[in-house]
């Protein structure tokens, strides 16, 4: 038997070898990368809680958001990296969570108000109709992007003046895009494009 049939043999013994990805293997997400399958974060008051990656996107430059749901306990993690500035959110369970800003020498953190759990758009045992699939093309509407909305952030000067710098403004911007998109998962119908293709423009 030569190497070629040999090899899917091969591979499936390095995967077993290699086994699933453990909690202690996640990388702190200020160390963490566009690549990183899991992420630790210390949340106020509690021991660190580990997410497993879902999705994530090159913002370019360095820049990348990342979203992922906890192993410690229900719940998910999103946030954004824009040269060297992080925004993001953690949600736990009961709806309870932190939002978080700042950089590679830390992060502050804030509690926010219980949210509403997911699954709100559940109408009658499933979504409800979109009605742009029947104005679209079937190629459009199954290989296009009929189902991708294009966002653009108009912000005058004084938005970034208040976040600190454009790069907050922007990280701001990829953490909430990320957080819809985390959203959208379950449908197949939509999603945001990347913040990296949406101009921001400061209004003066």
């Amino acid at each position: 038997m030569n190497f070629f049939a040999k090899l899917p043999h091969l591979l499936l013994l390095a995967l077993l070898l290699a086994g699933p990805c453990k909690a202690s293997e996640a990388r702190r997400l200020l160390e963490s990368s566009l690549e990183t399958e899991l992420i630790e974060l210390q949340v106020p008051g509690g021991a660190a809680t580990v997410a497993r990656k879902i999705r994530s996107s090159d913002l370019g430059e360095g820049s990348f958001s990342w979203s992922g749901s906890l192993l410690t306990e229900k719940g998910f993690l999103t946030f954004a990296k824009v040269r060297g500035g992080y925004k993001g959110s953690v949600t736990l369970s009961a709806g309870r969570g932190y939002c978080f800003k700042g950089d590679s020498n830390g992060l502050a953190m804030e509690a926010f108000s219980p949210a509403k759990g997911c699954g709100g758009c559940i109408h009658e045992k499933g979504l409800p109709p979109d009605p742009r699939k029947a104005d679209q093309p079937v190629r459009s509407w199954r290989n296009g992007d009929a189902n991708l909305i294009d966002l653009l952030v108009v912000y005058p000067s004084a938005v970034r003046s208040e976040a600190g710098d454009a790069n907050a403004v922007a990280a701001t911007i990829a953490s909430a895009v990320e957080d819809a998109n985390l959203c959208y998962r379950i449908s197949p119908r939509s999603s945001i494009r990347r913040p990296g293709k949406c101009p921001l423009i400061s209004v003066v």
